[in-house]
């Protein structure tokens, strides 16, 4: 149960909450609560979070709690996984071409590296000769299989195309390509729609079709990319106890698989917690040159914090998208090269230093308009603010920040008056 408080308005002038304070437990609740505070050893206080959120008793508590990888749950369970894995060593067999392409966020680079990486150490090992290619779409062309995307894709002719955080509403893109010969797989996380696309194999793991269930539904597209490459690991090994190898692999790959989990705010939840935890302390002792050159730059040491990762590296890595190409990101992450990696860390670093200052200056003037729309209309429930020198890489950053500081739903948008169009 809950009660609702007068509005309590803040120190700002036009922002106002409601909170909802949960009553006091009723006696039947405190014993529960008094319980699952005795048996899990810890405060009051922290008992009564843990039932108000669902956790309520000692079993569903520690599960909470436990961060033991043998928790995660069997790649097999999501769906399309085995075609999957059977037409990526279809090409690992005919020494075919595959391309994986990503997203330009953390999410989708770090699914893009760890697969990419992956391929490469299955060449390496098997002695092949597949071909492999790696890809991300650039903010300014826009999300996914966009035009150029699509252009470039046809223009590189791969036999199987991966796409990882995108794809799953993509239905006339994978339509065009599979019309071109070229096989799809999809990884993805985004909302489902009425109809999946004509892919080899679909991998989301809210599907319910067919009798689909997989047990736990909000994996970001890296998460789901680690079970594809533990799939891929064990078919590879022909058992479920994958080569050394592949072992050393999967634990350093809990880096990217943790930092895309917390800069893609997944809730942290069942195998999220565990994907976060271990990732964290792979992170901290990560053999990857372009992940230790950002932990320098970050000035950030041992033990690395959930804060560090989304303040500090994940910001560092969106800059390229952002202010720059976001090849330049998936490039830094997938290069050995030492000095190539000085020189994409140090363009980050750049690129972050300009976002900080963009982002500044929108917010700025972005207030200042907000300001002048409230004061013509108090009433109004919320802002369209608009500019033709906003860059729109960073109008999302400043609109979260609008809508902190004036409580209403907002809307920033970058026109561009020859073209005709706005885009926010």
């Amino acid at each position: 149960m809950a009660v609702t408080v007068p509005t309590i308005t803040t120190r700002r002038k036009y922002t106002s909450h409601r909170w909802d304070v949960a009553l006091a437990p009723r006696d039947n609740e405190k014993t529960l609560i008094d319980d699952l505070a005795t048996k899990l050893r810890v405060s009051d206080v922290c008992a009564r979070i843990l039932y108000r959120r669902g956790y309520r008793n000692a079993e569903s508590t520690n599960f909470f709690f436990s961060r033991k990888m043998d928790l995660l749950h069997d790649p097999q369970l999501l769906p399309d996984i085995s075609k999957a894995v059977a037409r990526i060593a279809e090409v690992v067999e005919k020494q075919q071409k595959v391309l994986i392409f990503g997203d330009y966020d953390v999410d989708g680079i770090a699914a893009t590296v760890m697969l990419t990486r992956f391929l490469r150490l299955l060449q390496r090992q098997r002695n092949s000769q597949f071909e492999i290619d790696a890809l991300v779409p650039e903010r300014k062309h826009g999300y996914g299989l966009n035009t150029e995307a699509l252009r470039n894709i046809l223009q590189r002719k791969p036999d199987l195309l991966i796409l990882l955080d995108n794809g799953v509403n993509s239905q006339i893109a994978v339509a065009q390509l599979t019309e071109a010969g070229i096989d799809c797989v999809i990884v993805d996380h985004h909302q489902l729609g009425e109809a999946l696309p004509n892919a080899v194999a679909v991998i989301h793991p809210k599907r319910k079709d067919n009798g689909c269930q997989y047990p736990f539904g909000d994996l970001c597209a890296a998460g789901l990319t680690f079970k594809l490459v533990w799939a891929l690991a064990v078919h590879f090994s022909q058992n479920k106890k994958v080569s050394t190898d592949f072992k050393a692999f999967l634990l350093d790959a809990f880096a990217l698989a943790g930092a895309a989990t917390l800069a893609d705010v997944a809730p942290l939840i069942g195998e999220n917690r565990i994907l976060t935890h271990h990732g964290l302390s792979a992170l901290a002792r990560t053999r990857s040159p372009g992940l230790r050159a950002l932990i320098v730059n970050s000035q950030l040491s041992s033990p690395l914090s959930a804060t560090d990762v989304t303040f500090r590296i994940a910001p560092r890595l969106n800059a390229a998208g952002r202010c720059g190409q976001a090849a330049e990101a998936l490039e830094l992450l997938l290069t050995d090269d030492p000095d190539r990696v000085a020189t994409l860390a140090a363009l980050l670093e750049g690129y972050n230093t300009t976002r900080q200052n963009l982002e500044r200056k929108i917010l700025q003037e972005a207030r200042q308009q907000a300001l002048l729309a409230l004061k013509e209309a108090p009433d109004r429930r919320s802002l369209v603010l608009d500019s033709t020198d906003w860059n729109i890489g960073i109008v999302g950053i400043v609109a979260s920040r609008i809508v902190e500081e004036f409580g209403r739903p907002t809307l920033l948008l970058c026109s561009d008056k020859e073209k005709g169009i706005a885009q926010g």
